[in-house]
């Protein structure tokens, strides 16, 4: 079973509606998740009847009461988390690509553990 937490909108400032990169990200992500043949609902849907057994995704939001009355955010989620058949996990914070592997840029960390 595959559980994905993704932020609902990607950290960029203003708002979807003006722009065009967070509308793209939030296109491919959409496609490559539940759009077209390629998608991966799609194509876990050709091996069995409730693709959402095995695959799902969740966004978290956050609530509180304030003089102005109920105010929400979004849970911007940094953090990644894989455990395999309850024998490996790795927990960290590093992203797939250059600023995050190459060491020279951001600081990021994981852990792994292997074993039952």
């Amino acid at each position: 079973r595959v559980i994905v937490v993704l932020p609902l909108l990607p950290a960029f400032p203003g708002s979807a509606l003006d722009n065009a990169s967070i509308r793209q990200i939030l296109h491919l992500q959409y496609t490559t998740i539940a759009r077209g043949p390629g998608s991966m609902l799609h194509r876990i849907g050709q091996k069995t009847a409730t693709p959402g057994r095995y695959l799902s995704f969740y966004g978290l939001r956050t609530w509180g009461l304030l003089a102005e009355g109920l105010r929400e955010h979004q849970v911007y989620v940094h953090g990644k988390l894989m455990i395999v058949d309850d024998q490996k996990y790795i927990c960290g914070s590093a992203n797939i690509n250059d600023r995050s592997l190459l060491g020279k840029r951001d600081s990021e960390m994981a852990v792994v553990v292997s074993g039952g």
